[in-house]
């Protein structure tokens, strides 16, 4: 936060240095007295205008965030990549400071060669002709994309929104009877019937939500599931596993050019049961999971990958020919560079769990798992620090 604070003042001061200047006569120096109220609203502007921003480049990152095991270092990532696809100038250095900020307190992605936007931006498939709605099992999107259209209207038969500023209970003023705001119960037109998202057991899906569909896009969420079996090597995934499809959505941002640049995510997910304790009950295990988000264009092109990749439960698969018939050698070399990254990423997972047991005093006395019983706070927690002893006074 103190990182956000920081680029944020830095571009603001730098945006009102010719204001100063202006209102100084060059020395940068203000007169004694109230300031003038010409002046007084221009850096206003200037102020809500990088409030704005700084905002929107935060919140507009959590689209670009791996499935699982979010680091500080994959919000860098994901910050760089969502903000420099709709302002790829950064007129503002907005971008440029906020990296510079975070550098500072420590907070960059181990795996970036360097901190350049290009080396923080997400990269691309390995297969550049990757797409959701061409090739083998393509996905159709429009009722995903419709369903999102028909979200932003506010008055339509898809909101259930407040309509109309005489349902402000801040206008109408608490003495009205029927301050309440009103909320359309219009129903949406009735959709055909299609084949509900096959269940995933409890054994495999472990404590993660499978994403909910209503009638009308359930049948995306099909076709996309197995489009994510079908393209598991380009994604980083294992098609031996079952997959889980975490979330999928449409999202409608805008760019500096004030134009929307609407886009796809969806969230994919696998349980390795195979590198969990085997000796405790299916329900019992903490759950390892790799998972891959997928950002794509509403015409289906896949522009970005975000994989938290884990190794492969046959290694050998990536050895035989007839497994990469028909697909770029790009994507052989990702298959192989995802399962070395997800071996040590395996290793780190294993290596903090024995930690975290060997640090639990009630291990030894129950059979549930140290990770499952642990709270945000114990996450965080700081070493105990003894307390000084009071000397009372003589």
């Amino acid at each position: 936060m103190a990182a956000v604070f920081d680029a944020y003042l830095d571009t603001y001061l730098k945006q009102i240095n010719d204001l100063r200047r202006l209102a100084t006569g060059g020395t940068g120096v203000l007169p004694p007295g109230a300031l003038p109220t010409d002046l007084v609203k221009r850096v206003t502007v200037e102020a809500i205008r990088n409030a704005d921003r700084i905002l929107g480049m935060v919140v507009r990152a959590f689209q670009y965030l791996p499935v699982v095991d979010v680091t500080f270092g994959d919000v860098v990532r994901g910050i760089v990549t969502a903000d420099r696809a709709l302002y790829p100038d950064d007129a503002m250095r907005l971008r440029t400071n906020l990296v510079e900020a975070l550098r500072r307190r420590g907070i960059y992605p181990p795996s970036v060669s360097s901190l350049t936007e290009e080396a923080l931006t997400w990269p691309g498939p390995a297969d550049p002709a990757l797409s959701l709605t061409r090739g083998a099992h393509s996905v159709d999107l429009a009722p995903l994309i419709l369903e999102a259209t028909q979200n932003l209207d506010l008055g339509g038969e898809a909101s259930t929104t407040i309509t109309g500023a005489d349902a402000d209970p801040e206008i109408e003023g608490p003495d009205k009877s029927d301050a309440r705001p009103r909320v359309s119960t219009r129903a949406r037109p009735a959709v055909p019937a299609v084949p509900a998202v096959p269940a995933v057991p409890a054994a495999q899906s472990g404590a993660l939500k499978p994403a909910s569909a209503t009638t009308a896009n359930s049948a995306t969420v099909v076709a996309l599931i197995e489009w994510g079996r079908y393209h598991a090597y380009e994604l980083g995934l294992d098609p031996d596993l079952p997959l889980e499809l975490v979330g999928v959505h449409a999202v409608f941002v805008q760019a500096s050019d004030l134009q929307p640049r609407p886009i796809v995510v969806a969230q994919f997910a696998q349980r390795h049961q195979e590198l969990e304790d085997q000796s405790l009950p299916a329900g019992k295990r903490m759950a390892i999971r790799a998972g891959t988000t997928v950002i794509a264009r509403v015409d289906g092109q896949v522009v970005h990958v975000v994989a938290k990749p884990l190794p492969l439960s046959n290694p050998d698969a990536l050895t035989k020919p007839e497994t990469f018939t028909g697909k770029p050698d790009a994507v052989r070399a990702f298959a192989e560079s995802s399962a070395a990254i997800g071996a040590k990423r395996a290793k780190a997972l294993q290596t903090w769990s024995d930690h975290v047991t060997s640090a639990d005093a009630l291990a030894a006395w129950t059979d549930q798992p140290s990770l499952l019983r642990m709270t945000f706070a114990s996450l965080h927690a700081a070493e105990e620090v003894p307390m000084p002893k009071v000397v009372p006074h003589a």
